[in-house]
């Protein structure tokens, strides 16, 4: 089981199942932040100046993060990254839950009638949790830049020599 969860092609399918859903999710809120800014309220967990931060910094941190790894550099950290932010995501809709709050996620559609959040979006986030720690604890994947610069830096020269060795 540990020979497959850590194989560079699990990795791979990893970096562009989670790069994918961050970049779907912030295109949404980059477009709208004001539907998004009125969703983070909605949550009553922050104070109220910093919610416009949030609805203007998130979507563009999710947005970074989610082409770095699609792209497969920086993988350990966009993992690291993202799986906080998934932590702070179950959180944030635990709390509301137990709160009884019925409300729109802001997940992934902010206009028409959006998704409410329930106990389905709490496991749905835990199950996103599970290819951050897979991408944490092996970040090295089949096509990834990250994996191309691990190659450049440890291949040895053309006299045979290892590049970082002085004679």
């Amino acid at each position: 089981m540990s020979r497959l969860f850590s194989h560079p092609l699990i990795s791979l399918l990893c970096r562009l199942f989670l790069g994918g859903i961050f970049i779907y999710a912030a295109i949404e809120k980059i477009r709208h932040p004001d539907l998004f800014a009125e969703a983070v309220h909605n949550y009553r967990l922050l104070p109220i100046p910093l919610e416009n931060l949030m609805a203007i910094g998130l979507p563009w941190i999710e947005l970074g993060i989610g082409i770095l790894l699609a792209a497969g550099l920086l993988t350990r950290s966009g993992a690291l990254i993202l799986g906080s932010l998934l932590v702070i995501f179950i959180i944030a809709i635990g709390i509301n839950l137990w709160r009884g709050v019925d409300m729109a996620c802001g997940c992934f559609t902010l206009t028409g009638t959006g998704r409410h959040i329930a106990q389905s979006t709490l496991f749905e986030d835990l199950l996103f949790l599970l290819p951050a720690v897979q991408l944490f604890l092996f970040p090295f994947s089949t096509f990834s830049i990250d994996s191309l610069l691990a190659s450049k830096t440890s291949s040895p020269s053309i006299t045979g020599t290892p590049l970082n060795r002085v004679n």
